[in-house]
């Protein structure tokens, strides 16, 4: 059920952790983690040989750590004793102390400036159809203090989680058989119908994209049938599925063969990638002839690509979240008379 589905991503994501460790640089050398973890190893334990019992690592690797490190300052960080239990003594010299030190320092304040900030937290979540067009409009919110969190699901997962109060935002392009418009017939959905707006975003051109090794392909879904090509197919519920199950409806009434048996002779019907991109690939690699798709990503993977329609991308989402969406500013929206918003009449 795609209630289920997208619940178990949102519960994994949930789970997920974020982490920001500095990463520090001397005399054009990256200092690691590692060597950071040594020095304070010797500092503790009052020598190379008790430190990488510490560590858990063998002698020559701790060695080879100080040394590194040393060739990179051009200066002794730690002092060996020669010799004795243990392996001889060794302390850090005021070069290796002065390393730590900064390092310490850093994640103090690092630590105490992200003190109740979870960096893991968007401001915005949207889930909903892969577009080229919505990554730019994520990274140009994030230039603009608004942080996204993109979820490439499809159209119908990115409703389902909109519907379930997952997300914000739902990047959709589902067309609606009975009228031929795109994503306005979801503003009437009674989970819907009252929370959402429909924000009109751009268009896309959707067609056939071939391997460049099918000679003459054909610009009709009809025609990949009659040859017997192998399409790669999208997963059930996103736009691009919806789009392909109504072409093969026109072309069933074409041919005058009911669609069930239009999709039996599909070669690769059953097969289906979650992105615009995987589809690509498994077209560009051979493992399939075609896939339906948008013509940015046709001319990403050097495909030969067949027009066949121009479609609706836009943006459903809850009504109190489009105020704090500088839009309007951003590239994909700029030049235009204000933007496009559609609501459900009382």
């Amino acid at each position: 059920m795609p209630g289920d589905e997208i619940l178990r991503i949102f519960s994994l994501l949930n789970g997920l952790r974020a982490e920001l460790t500095p990463t520090f640089h001397i005399n054009g050398h990256t200092v690691t983690a590692e060597e950071l973890r040594v020095l304070e190893a010797v500092e503790r334990a009052g020598s190379i040989k008790r430190a990488a019992e510490l560590l858990g690592l063998d002698y020559r690797t701790v060695w080879n750590t100080i040394a590194r490190l040393e060739e990179a300052t051009g200066a002794k960080v730690v002092e060996r004793g020669a010799g004795g239990p243990g392996g001889g003594g060794a302390h850090l010299t005021p070069v290796g102390e002065a390393i730590l030190a900064k390092a310490r320092l850093v994640r103090a304040k690092l630590t105490g400036m992200l003190r109740g900030f979870d960096l893991a937290r968007p401001d915005v979540v949207i889930a909903g159809s892969d577009c080229a067009v919505m990554e730019r409009l994520i990274s140009e919110l994030a230039e603009k203090g608004v942080y996204g969190l993109y979820l490439k699901v499809g159209s119908t997962l990115g409703v389902e989680a909109l519907k379930m109060g997952l997300s914000h935002v739902a990047g959709v392009h589902i067309l609606d058989p009975a009228t031929g418009r795109y994503n306005e017939h979801l503003l009437n959905h009674p989970q819907l119908r009252g929370r959402v707006v429909l924000v009109k975003g751009w268009k896309r051109v959707m067609g056939l994209a071939f391997n460049p090794r099918v000679k003459d392909p054909p610009d009709s879904l009809t025609g990949v049938v009659e040859r017997g090509l192998r399409i790669a197919n999208r997963i059930k519920g996103s736009g691009t599925r919806i789009l392909l199950e109504h072409l093969l409806e026109q072309a069933a009434r074409e041919l005058g063969v009911p669609v069930s048996a239009l999709k039996r002779r599909l070669k690769g019907y059953g097969v289906e990638y979650t992105t615009h991109r995987e589809a690509a690939n498994a077209v560009a690699t051979g493992k399939a002839d075609v896939t339906l798709t948008v013509d940015w990503v046709a001319r990403e993977h050097g495909l030969v690509f067949k027009p066949l329609l121009s479609e609706d991308y836009d943006l459903l989402m809850i009504k109190d979240v489009l105020p704090k969406l500088p839009l309007a500013e951003t590239s994909v929206f700029k030049g235009r008379e204000g933007l496009t918003v559609i609501e459900q009449p009382p």
